[in-house]
């Protein structure tokens, strides 16, 4: 059984004291497992992930990342325990090239950042003859691929991605989603918030499902697409059938 990469448990927070809007949440997330974080509008899901990240504040409950507390330490410091995070809007440096926000995303590394860099390109080849491009002139689908591949410079042990398909068409969708899936398979443990449920629970391990900042179900993910009962009462309606899971 791979080791738990990130354990969070009874989280609450929130933006103003005494008004959590992540009440109680608990799960764990293990090295190389994809984790669907889906719900309804205004469940808490970017919140939780920017609670983990540092940026949201909390009020309650721990979180651990391979046995060591993140709880209340500065966003910067979340990243060298080793969480990054890929937020869903102006996610790249757009005026600058893919190498030059590939350097950003390892300014806090020491020595050299070559053996960083070849390992970003193998996961994401087609950003090669892109590296002199500046990230706001690429397509959709490349300026993810240039997001996810600056969060993974510093060797994350956790990567999350809010809503990484927002605003893209389902082919880059669908291949923004086999990304995900070849970086959990590097070893990574993958925490992605969305709103495309087909599409997530096709790629995920596992879902946790919200609800007015609450638990409501954690499962399976395929099993969770293929129960038309839990999409209708959890996800606003049955995603069709795909044959979800990997």
């Amino acid at each position: 059984m791979a080791e738990t990469a990130l354990s969070v448990k009874d989280l609450e927070a929130g933006y103003v004291p005494g008004v959590p809007i992540v009440r109680g949440v608990s799960f764990d997330l293990a090295a190389g497992e994809i984790l669907a974080v889906l719900g309804p509008n205004g469940a808490g899901k970017s919140t939780l992930v920017r609670a983990i990240a540092g940026l949201v504040p909390r009020f309650a409950g721990a979180i651990a990342l391979g046995g060591a507390s993140l709880a209340d330490l500065p966003p910067h410091k979340v990243v060298r325990r080793g969480f990054a995070y890929v937020p869903q809007v102006a996610n790249v440096f757009a005026d600058l090239t893919v190498d030059e926000n590939f350097a950003l995303g390892g300014y806090t590394l020491k020595g050299s950042r070559e053996a960083h860099l070849r390992r970003v390109f193998d996961l994401f080849p087609d950003l090669v003859a892109k590296r002199g491009a500046k990230a706001g002139r690429l397509s959709g689908g490349q300026r993810q691929m240039v997001a996810i591949g600056r969060a993974l410079m510093v060797e994350p042990r956790v990567l999350a991605l809010d809503e990484p398909s927002a605003g893209l068409a389902p082919i880059i969708v669908h291949q923004v989603f086999a990304m995900i899936r070849a970086v959990a398979k590097a070893g990574v443990a993958v925490l992605v918030v969305e709103q495309n449920v087909r599409a997530a629970l096709a790629t995920a391990d596992r879902a946790l499902i919200l609800a007015e900042g609450q638990e409501r179900l954690t499962g399976r993910a395929a099993e969770i697409a293929n129960d038309a009962a839990i999409a209708r009462i959890y996800l606003g309606g049955a995603p069709e059938s795909a044959g979800a899971g990997r």
